[in-house]
């Protein structure tokens, strides 16, 4: 899944978040996308963003480090990672953030509501296997704070902050810092170790 397949990634999220800002220009919802300039407005979106996404990092690391399940849905994923490198989370965490929560909570949100945008949300997150079972119901509750920033603000700024900072945060823990594990194996070979 290396250079490949992060295009696929990003081509797929770039069409989903054509399509989903296609629909909300033609109904006339453009403020959704980028919301008038005021400073306590963005101010707010921002802060609000970062935080929720900052706790929900948090709580995924205190998780892992703490409950079986957790520390085993880290491992699955890093397997499914493996061949993805560094360079590649930020383009993914961007276009996935911006196409989901354009698609979610910009176009379906209004028309579904909180609860049905959360439930299709975390249903669509289903891993290959019944391990990652947790993380769909960790998707659907963190569709409901993201739904939930969405309506706080009117806009989705927040929302997209707050899941870049997941995607961001938990990619870059998950993928391998291979250049990092080179230079200590070429350390290690070199020391005799």
């Amino acid at each position: 899944m290396r250079d490949l397949g992060i295009k696929h990634l990003v081509t797929f999220y770039g069409a989903t978040l054509a399509v989903a800002m296609a629909f909300l220009i033609a109904r006339g919802h453009l403020e959704t996308l980028i919301p008038a300039p005021r400073f306590m407005s963005w101010f707010g979106s921002i802060a609000g963003g970062l935080a929720v996404g900052g706790v929900m990092v948090l709580l995924s690391r205190l998780s892992t480090a703490k409950f079986a399940w957790a520390a085993n849905l880290a491992d699955e994923f890093r397997s499914i990672l493996g061949g993805v490198e560094r360079r590649g989370v930020f383009p993914i965490a961007l276009f996935s953030a911006l196409a989901e929560e354009t698609l979610f909570r910009g176009l379906l949100q209004p028309s579904l509501g909180l609860w049905l945008t959360a439930a299709i949300f975390g249903v669509l997150h289903i891993g290959p296997t019944p391990r990652f079972a947790p993380w769909t119901v960790m998707a659907f509750g963190a569709g409901l704070l993201f739904g939930g920033l969405f309506a706080w603000s009117g806009n989705l700024v927040a929302p997209f902050l707050a899941h870049f900072t997941v995607n961001y945060l938990n990619l870059r823990y998950l993928v391998p810092n291979t250049r990092r594990a080179l230079n200590m194996a070429q350390l290690r070979g070199f020391a005799g170790l």
